[in-house]
C-alpha cells in the first residue's frame, strides 16, 4: 500500500493542477487488479497432471514388477501436491507479475479501470471533464481514462498512449501519479484553462477501489 506521505504528495499534485484547469483528477491505486485465481488454478492443473504423468512413467519404467495401484496412487500424490505447492507459489505477486500474459494483464487493468469509473462517478462533474488515473501495482500498468469532455477533444487513443509511456517506467509505489498529472495538464490546459469560480468537485485524496 502507499504510505500517508505518498498519498499527500499526490492529493497535493491533483490540488495544485486542479487550480490551473477546469479538468477533475481522480488518482486510483491498486496492489493488483485482479488474484488471477482461474490463471493459476489452470496453470496449477495442467502442471499437476504433466507431474503425475511424469512420476507414473518413472515408475513404469525402472520398476522390476506389475504397476498396481501403490503406484498411482504415489503419481496422483505427487501431481496433486506440485499443483497445490505451485497455485500457492505463483499467488506471490513478484512470480504472478513474471508469469502473466501482457495481453492477460492489459486487459484485465483496462476492465478494472472502467469499473473504477463508474465506481468513483467521475462522470459527476459539469463539464464531464473528469479523468480517472488508475495505478496498478502488480501489472505495473497505468490506465488513464477520460470523460467525454476530454473525449470530444482528446480521443481516447491519446490516454492510452500515455499509459503506455508511464507504465514503461513504473518505478516505485506511486511514482506514475505525479507525471500522469502533469502530462494531462499539459496537454489539456489549453483547452480547459482554470477559472477562479471553479469548485472542486471529486474528492482530490487517492482511492483504492
Amino acid at each position: 500500500m502507499l504510505s500517508e506521505e505518498v498519498k499527500s504528495q499526490i492529493a497535493d499534485a491533483v490540488k495544485r493542477a486542479e487550480l490551473q484547469t477546469s479538468l477533475e483528477f481522480v488518482p486510483v491505486y491498486k496492489t493488483r487488479s485482479s488474484s488471477y485465481r482461474g490463471y493459476r488454478l489452470s496453470l496449477a492443473i495442467v502442471t499437476g497432471a504433466i507431474v503425475s504423468w511424469v512420476v507414473f512413467f518413472s515408475l513404469s519404467y525402472f520398476s522390476w514388477s506389475a504397476i498396481g495401484a501403490r503406484e498411482g496412487l504415489v503419481s496422483i500424490g505427487a501431481g496433486v501436491l506440485s499443483a497445490g505447492a505451485l497455485y500457492l507459489v505463483v499467488g506471490l505477486a513478484y512470480i504472478l507479475r513474471l508469469v502473466l500474459p501482457n495481453a492477460l494483464k492489459h486487459g484485465v487493468v483496462e476492465s478494472e479501470a472502467e469499473k473504477s469509473f463508474l465506481y468513483n462517478e467521475v462522470f459527476q462533474t459539469k463539464g464531464r471533464t473528469g479523468v480517472l488515473i488508475y495505478v496498478s501495482e502488480l501489472e505495473e500498468s497505468v490506465f488513464v481514462v477520460a470523460d467525454k469532455g476530454l473525449l470530444a477533444h482528446f480521443p481516447a487513443s491519446v490516454w492510452q498512449s500515455l499509459g503506455s509511456a508511464l507504465a514503461s517506467d513504473f518505478g516505485f509505489k506511486g511514482r506514475a501519479f505525479i507525471p500522469a498529472i502533469t502530462q494531462i495538464l499539459d496537454k489539456a490546459v489549453g483547452v480547459f484553462p482554470g477559472d477562479k469560480n471553479d469548485r472542486n468537485e471529486l474528492c482530490d485524496q487517492v482511492r483504492d477501489n
